[in-house]
């Protein structure tokens, strides 16, 4: 090994435990559940688009053009995705598919993340949409 290439073990050991690989005490690394804000960017603007997506999949499928909409489904859902109906999004709908065999637990545990994850989305745009209101009503105000 050359020196070059021990000095950059030596220096990403430094950072690391050398038994575990962990992070050492004061180098937590990047905290659980953080998230860029390009990744709440992208979400935001995935979830905006989703009433248009679904208007070109109907217009395809209209068409007669079902290997597009295969095409496109494939990869959202995946190719070796069961397309299940769901009776509701609430908790109480999740666990009654669940208890009646139409989800499995993983399926269950899947779409009450993407309900989660698809409700904290529309709460910042609400919570951004107040924020920007209340900025409005106090630059008309003088205090």
């Amino acid at each position: 090994m050359n020196d070059k290439a021990e000095n950059n073990l030596t220096d990403s050991v430094a950072y690391n435990n050398p038994k575990t690989g962990r992070f050492q005490p004061g180098n937590p690394g990047k905290p659980r559940g953080a998230r860029t804000k390009f990744s709440q960017a992208t979400l935001q603007e995935i979830v905006s688009m989703k009433d248009d997506a679904v208007a070109v999949l109907r217009n395809r499928i209209a068409a007669g053009d079902g290997d597009a909409a295969r095409w496109v489904l494939e990869r959202i859902v995946g190719k070796s995705a069961r397309f299940v109906e769901l009776s509701g999004v609430t908790p109480e709908a999740i666990g009654q598919d669940l208890q009646d065999g139409a989800l499995t637990v993983d399926e269950a545990k899947d779409v009450a993340l993407a309900v989660s994850r698809l409700a904290g989305i529309e709460r910042i745009a609400q919570l951004e949409e107040r924020l920007d209101e209340l900025t409005r009503l106090l630059k008309g105000t003088s205090l």
